[in-house]
């Protein structure tokens, strides 16, 4: 019986299909055989397959994760092992910092207590060098090296650092001076010993005193004149050499061309520059003026004293003049400059020769020239329109009086 039962179960599906066959269905042919025991087989291979490939897959991938832990790890161990040195560096590191500044600071008050001592000997030999004759002092100070020289130079009272200064020989003053120079470059030398050397150099004769500056590139000459009184100044200046001479008066220019108003006249670059220029010869200052427009020239004249203005005012060529002065009347009418510029070109009159002052007005235009007159005194106009060209001294006295009428 369970022969042909097994039997039937297996030839059920082929007599179906034989019957579906016979029958012609073709839903049943597809049915039969896809519940044929082939296809069966068939399709449960294709999903174990899939199903091993899947556990394959799997596992591929937890072993993978397996080795990122394992290489994980490692790094890990390498990075605690690292940071256990970097500790142990760490410590070394700030054990020797301290050690360090435990000499540092035993260095510090070593050189402390040695630069006391040296402090102390420094002025005990100041005070035997100021105490000696300057002759003598500067016989020894040629001996000494120049640092030395020069911090008892600048520990001297300034007469007579001046006078020991003077009294060393030529070449040895230079050799000071030249290598004061270095140690100013170099930055070592101390501020105050750089203005006590400085103001030796306004006690020394002052050709020699010119002839040592000129030995200083442009900027620390420039600092060192700013540095001087305006009574050193007026002795060095003319004594420097050509070269450093038209260095400073080409500055200026430079600076009078830079600067459109003299608003900012109180900054160092200006005064030292007017400081200087004032102390110039008023021949050089003058033909140093040719290279301005006229507006330069008023500005630069505005920041000189009266005296120095004349001087200058003097040495400009006639028709310069001339030009400035109706410049002055026009840049005032046009209130681009103040009254008290202004006046300065009025006082001019006040301080030249009326035949000198009479020989401008002969050239100025007509209402300048009255403008003029009628500023000054009447004592100083009356001696200036005495002169003046008759048909011109009449057409102005008709102006003043119309001025006056008015």
């Amino acid at each position: 019986m369970k022969v042909l039962s097994l039997a039937f179960l297996l030839l059920g599906p082929l007599f179906a299909l034989a019957q579906g066959t016979a029958g012609g269905d073709p839903a049943a042919k597809t049915e039969a055989i896809e519940n044929s025991p082939e296809n069966i087989l068939k399709q449960d291979e294709q999903l174990r397959m899939q199903q091993e490939a899947k556990l394959k897959n799997d596992l591929d991938l937890l072993q993978d994760l397996k080795n990122q832990r394992e290489e994980l790890w490692k790094k890990q161990q390498e990075l605690d092992q690292q940071e256990e040195v970097l500790r142990g560096l760490l410590k070394d590191l700030q054990r020797r910092s301290e050690s360090l500044d435990e000499l540092r600071n035993t260095i510090f008050s070593l050189l402390k207590d040695k630069d006391q001592r040296e402090a102390q000997n420094l002025s005990k030999l100041v005070k035997m060098y100021g105490a000696m004759p300057s002759l003598n002092a500067a016989s020894l100070l040629a001996k000494l090296d120049t640092y030395t020289a020069i911090s008892i130079l600048s520990g001297l009272k300034i007469r007579k650092a001046s006078e020991v200064f003077t009294l060393l020989p030529k070449e040895k003053a230079f050799v000071l001076s030249e290598n004061f120079r270095n140690l100013w470059r170099e930055n070592l030398i101390e501020s105050e010993k750089i203005d006590k050397m400085i103001s030796v150099f306004e006690g020394v004769e002052s050709r020699r005193a010119a002839e040592l500056i000129s030995g200083y590139d442009n900027a620390r000459m420039v600092e060192i004149l700013t540095k001087m009184s305006d009574k050193a100044l007026a002795n060095i200046l003319p004594r420097l050499s050509d070269e450093k001479k038209n260095f400073l008066l080409e500055e200026f220019g430079n600076l009078v061309r830079r600067t459109s108003t003299f608003s900012n006249k109180d900054e160092p670059a200006v005064k030292t520059a007017v400081k200087i220029f004032s102390q110039m010869d008023p021949r050089d200052a003058a033909a140093q003026l040719a290279n301005f427009d006229d507006m330069q020239v008023i500005l630069t004249f505005s920041v000189i004293d009266k005296e120095r203005y004349k001087g200058v005012f003097d040495h400009l060529p006639f028709e310069r003049k001339l030009g400035l002065i109706e410049s002055y009347q026009r840049e005032f009418l046009e209130q681009r400059i103040e009254r008290t510029v202004y006046n300065k070109m009025i006082e001019y009159f006040s301080f030249i020769q009326p035949r000198a002052a009479a020989a401008l007005v002969n050239k100025l235009n007509l209402e300048t020239a009255a403008s003029i007159l009628m500023k000054l005194k009447q004592r100083v106009s009356g001696k200036i329109l005495a002169l003046v060209d008759r048909p011109i001294a009449q057409s102005l006295s008709k102006k003043v009086l119309k001025s006056y009428g008015q």
